[in-house]
């Protein structure tokens, strides 16, 4: 979730991303298009306290633009977010973001609608190993 330069992220409170977003207060989101799909799973499912996520799941980064987060090169878009405060919620964190910088590949992004769902599948997490696409949009008139 995004408004203006704000963004949030819910994490589960005992991933070891949650513990590095707590301890260093920043972090980058990176938006994979659906045909991703594996890498996407991988890196849900693996924890980074174990495996070297990059190395095993054969991931391209680089580094961010103002911060040092990686950045995956897969990315239709990414922001990088320094923490401005965090809520506990059950069993995630819900993390608030100012974003710091942000790239997205223009021709798959419409200014007045967002991304452009002719051109792009997003999967859309619902939980676990559950996601979803959008295959039409409406506008409320």
């Amino acid at each position: 979730m995004c408004i203006r330069d704000s963004c949030g992220i819910a994490i589960a409170k005992d991933s070891y991303t949650c513990e590095l977003i707590t301890k260093y207060k920043e972090f980058s989101i990176n938006v994979l298009p659906l045909e991703k799909k594996d890498a996407i799973l991988f890196v849900g499912r693996v924890s980074g306290r174990e495996v070297n996520k990059i190395e095993k799941g054969n991931l391209k980064v680089t580094k961010g633009k103002k911060t040092d987060l990686p950045i995956l090169e897969d990315s239709i878009a990414f922001l990088e977010c320094k923490l401005i405060n965090f809520l506990d919620v059950a069993e995630v964190r819900f993390f608030i973001g100012q974003v710091i910088h942000a790239e997205y590949e223009k021709e798959l992004f419409d200014e007045n609608t967002g991304y452009n769902i002719k051109k792009v599948n997003l999967p859309y997490h619902l939980r676990g190993n559950f996601f979803a696409t959008v295959k039409w949009k409406f506008q409320k008139k």
